[in-house]
């Protein structure tokens, strides 16, 4: 199945000929892993269901949902997302996304991200790590 960018480039489209260009290096769809957090409306279904953030003052404003997403970089369309309460660690969202990491995908991924137990060591037997990325621009893709 054609990513997105890459289908609507074969149909002629000439933003997403563009797209499809920067949605990939070489042969690998180019793909990244970031983690945020948004506000929700202030309940106590919401509090109770995702928590909220402190500090020295007291609880924050509103409850607060972290997200982990999967995107591709050409397109910014979103493949895979993982969602959960405030105080879990975006780390082990990640760790939930790598299953529907490819072998055809380069994958950039935050550097908070990559300093969890073990994420390294699950990347490097499914494609090339950071270190290697340089061969891939050699032409030895």
């Amino acid at each position: 199945m054609l990513a997105g960018s890459h289908a609507r480039a074969l149909s002629g489209d000439r933003h997403a000929v563009e797209q499809a260009e920067v949605a990939f290096f070489g042969r690998y769809r180019l793909m990244a892993i970031d983690g945020t957090v948004f506000n929700t409306a202030d309940t106590f279904a919401n509090a109770a269901a995702f928590g909220r953030s402190s500090n020295q003052y007291g609880p924050g404003a509103y409850p607060q949902v972290r997200c982990v997403l999967l995107a591709e970089c050409g397109s910014h369309g979103v493949v895979g997302l993982e969602i959960d309460r405030y105080e879990v660690s975006e780390v082990h969202g990640a760790h939930r996304l790598l299953e529907q990491i490819g072998p055809e995908m380069l994958v950039l991924v935050d550097a908070g991200i990559t300093g969890g137990e073990g994420f390294s060591s699950t990347c490097v037997s499914e494609g090339p790590m950071p270190w290697e990325l340089w061969k891939l621009g050699s032409g030895n893709t």
